[in-house]
Parts: structure tokens; C-alpha cells; sequence
């Protein structure tokens, strides 16, 4: 992927103040990331028998894909003790990357993926409607990552063995197409 331009900086602390430290990157850039970071979302909260929605911020994750920059950032890899969703949030990042430059968002096998696995994917591959971009490229990104870190079984499990069979494809393809990487 080197000659597609991605680039991964990992580092300690949070993206936000990691991107920061990065000559070459714009403030605006790092403001408006941190913008979409910060947003709210509605949580239901229990109390005392009681049903309430609150606003919570949403934490700052431990990576993210920067399109206009063809950089995944990565802040706070911590190993399995993180309590996040991603299989890899370094993986996951990069599954981003992989998605936007090879041309994989728009992909119509894989927006068959996501419309066939909708009913059975976690909440946050769900985003939107079946097929839906932000969805599909959220299942980029995790089914990537899994690929690499699950079992076959464990893989399975979560997603199906036409997904497995087009990474196992997809990888294989831009390892022979590019074998100094």
C-alpha cells in the first residue's frame, strides 16, 4: 500500500493530541477531527427503576482513518485489556486506509456483504440502513481486522465464509501484485 500513499503513525496518548504533535498537519484538520470526536450521543440510563435518555460524549477511540491525509492514526494501544469493540484498532484503521484507496467502500461484493450479514452484525457495523456507506465501511475496516486476528471459526461465527473467501482473495491478490511489501 506503500505506492497508494497509506501511511500509519501509532503513538502514546490520545489521536487528537498525537495527531497535534505531527508537523505537516494542519490545525484545521486536527480541530475538525477532534469536532466529530466530541460529538454527543443518546444513551438510555436506569435509575432506580426509571428509563431516561442522557447525553454522553462519546470517548475518544483509539484510532482513526484521516481520508484527505491517507493516515490511520492509532493513540493508546493497550493490547487486549482495551475495552473496545475492534478486534485491532491498528488493523481496523488500516482496513480503513485499504477500503478508501483500493476502492473498496464502493464495492458492490461488499455492499452485497453488508446487506446479506445486516440482521447478524454488531450495532456499530449497523450504522444506517443495509448496504449503507458508513455501515459498509465500518465492516471493512472490523472484517479486515478480524481476518488477520480471529480464527477461521471465530470469523465465521461473526461474519460468513464469503466475506473470509474474498480478504483471503483480496490479500492474497496485493501480495503477489506487490511482493517487496
Amino acid at each position: 500500500m506503500r505506492e497508494k500513499g497509506l501511511k500509519v503513525v501509532i503513538g502514546e496518548g490520545n489521536i487528537i493530541d498525537l495527531m497535534a504533535k505531527i508537523p505537516g498537519i494542519k490545525a484545521f484538520a486536527v480541530r475538525s477531527i477532534e469536532k466529530f470526536l466530541n460529538r454527543e450521543q443518546k444513551v438510555e440510563v436506569n435509575i432506580g427503576g426509571w428509563q431516561r435518555v442522557e447525553r454522553q460524549r462519546q470517548p475518544i477511540p483509539l484510532g482513526v482513518y484521516a481520508a484527505p491525509l491517507k493516515t490511520a492514526f492509532i493513540g493508546e494501544v493497550r493490547g487486549g485489556t482495551q475495552n473496545t469493540v475492534s478486534s485491532s484498532a491498528a488493523l481496523h484503521e488500516y482496513g480503513h486506509g485499504l477500503g478508501h484507496l483500493l476502492k473498496l467502500d464502493s464495492s458492490k461484493l461488499l455492499k452485497e456483504a453488508h446487506v446479506r450479514l445486516y440482521p447478524k452484525l454488531a450495532e456499530h457495523l449497523q450504522q444506517g440502513r443495509a448496504g449503507n456507506a458508513t455501515g459498509r465501511k465500518e465492516l471493512i475496516a472490523e472484517s479486515f481486522a478480524s481476518y488477520f486476528v480471529l480464527s477461521k471459526e471465530q470469523f465465521l461465527s461473526i461474519y460468513d465464509e464469503q466475506l473470509y473467501l474474498f480478504w483471503e482473495q483480496t490479500i492474497e491478490a496485493t501480495i503477489k501484485g506487490h511482493p517487496e511489501e
